[in-house]
């Protein structure tokens, strides 16, 4: 079987402003299924996410790969939305230091790497909490 192959980073410009096709500065969340499936509605075209820097088309296509188990996947997914939400006027504060020890996870552990054991825990701990922000169960509240 093929293996997902997370794609290459570019040196793009960091979170270039985009018009979206609804008002932005809302102080509520989307999921990552939201964001995955309405790219026009992005408020950045690129974002920087575990120390690398990744476009609008990287960053559906990492949406596209299955985490399969791999923390890594699954936390991306998922910090993914919370940048795009906080850019797009969610108020981040509930999340604490959450975005940026995420980021910092993913340093450590780079997109594929698959960590395992107590290593695996904390970046899926992260992920619950940027999926209940998100969703809307913390924070300001999911957007109707």
């Amino acid at each position: 079987t093929p293996t997902d192959v997370p794609p290459t980073a570019t040196n793009t410009p960091t979170n270039t402003v985009v018009t979206p096709t609804t008002p932005a500065g809302t102080n509520c969340t989307y999921t990552q299924g939201y964001w995955k499936n309405h790219a026009a509605n992005w408020p950045v075209t690129s974002l920087t996410v575990g120390g690398v820097t990744y476009n609008q088309t990287q960053l559906l296509a990492i949406f596209n790969i299955s985490p399969g188990g791999d923390a890594t996947y699954i936390l991306i997914h998922q910090l993914i939305a919370a940048k795009l939400n906080v850019a797009y006027g969610a108020n981040g504060a509930a999340l604490g230091t959450t975005i940026a020890d995420a980021d910092a996870w993913l340093v450590a552990n780079p997109l594929g790497s698959n960590p395992s054991g107590a290593v695996r825990a904390v970046g899926i701990g992260y992920s619950e909490d940027l999926d209940d922000f998100n969703n809307g169960r913390i924070g300001p509240g999911h957007c109707s």
